[in-house]
Formats: C-alpha cells, sequence, structure tokens
C-alpha cells in the first residue's frame, strides 16, 4: 500500500510499502515519517517508482586570458555549465493514470483504504486496555447485581424462589 501524502490540492509525497498508520506516524517496510504534517489517502493496486531527470548542462562563450610570449591575450573558449542539476522524481501509476509529486490532486479520485493496514503494536495494546477495561466493568456490574440479588434473598424480600 502506499500513502500519499497532500496539502492544497497537490501532492506532496509518497511513501511506498505502508505498514499502518499510528497518529501522525506512517510507518512502511523502508522508512516511513513521523510528525506527518498533510492529509493523508492509502491506496492499494498503484505501483511506486522514481523517475531520475539527467542534468542539464549548457555550453556558455568565456574569455580567458592567456600569458603567450609574455603578452596577455584573451582567448574565446566554452564551458559547459550546469544549469539544473540531476533530479528524482517519486511517482506512483496504476498502468492507466501516473500521478508525480507537484501534480494537482483530488482526494475524491482515490479510495482509502487504510482500515485494511493492521494495527501497530501501539494501536493494539491500547485496544486490548479498552476491551478488558470493558469486561471487567461488565463483570463488576454482573457481580454487583449477583450480590444485591442475594441480599434481597437473605433479608426474605426477594419473594417466592
Amino acid at each position: 500500500m502506499i500513502a500519499i501524502l497532500h496539502s492544497n490540492g497537490l501532492i506532496a509525497g509518497f511513501i511506498n510499502e505502508v505498514t499502518n498508520i499510528d497518529g501522525d506516524t506512517i510507518h512502511a517496510l523502508q522508512g516511513g515519517a513521523r510528525g506527518v504534517g498533510h492529509d493523508v489517502i492509502v491506496v492499494e493496486g498503484w505501483t511506486y517508482g522514481e523517475e531520475v531527470i539527467s542534468p542539464v548542462y549548457e555550453e556558455r562563450p568565456i574569455i580567458r586570458y592567456e600569458d603567450r610570449d609574455g603578452q596577455i591575450v584573451p582567448v574565446e573558449t566554452t564551458e559547459q555549465i550546469m544549469v539544473t542539476p540531476e533530479q528524482r522524481v517519486s511517482y506512483i501509476t496504476d498502468g492507466t493514470a501516473t500521478y508525480k509529486v507537484g501534480d494537482a490532486f483530488a482526494p475524491g479520485q482515490f479510495t482509502d483504504v487504510r482500515d485494511l493496514l493492521p494495527e501497530s503494536p501501539e494501536q493494539k495494546i491500547a485496544r486490548l486496555e479498552a476491551e478488558l477495561a470493558a469486561a471487567k466493568e461488565e463483570s463488576l456490574t454482573a457481580f454487583t447485581a449477583i450480590a444485591d440479588l442475594y441480599e434481597m434473598v437473605l433479608k426474605g424480600g426477594g419473594g417466592p424462589v
């Protein structure tokens, strides 16, 4: 599963191979993100990839000065200057559509499947503690009711048994 981080109608990033989400922390097989300040949608059936965009160079004319027999002479030459450095752009695709970081994003285009993610250990502990507390409360209520009935029977106010 892939987490799509988005904000203000734009895709801010992707997290591949998401294993679970716990509050504002996204866990993945290789890394994840903590303190996520973006909206998140988890999708399934998409493939994550990275596109490498090669750097762009331009040849620009320059003038160098050389010493020729004691004379400083200007010499025209060219120099390769990097205009744009190498970039890695992450994307997701389902075979028909492709979305890259920075693309416009409408959350309604995707189905959020985060409910299919397994619980994190912290989430499981919290759920089990809540279930245990509810079971204890239920048991206490049942024991209190039984004790009340027992007292009524002992006092003779319980009616025919």
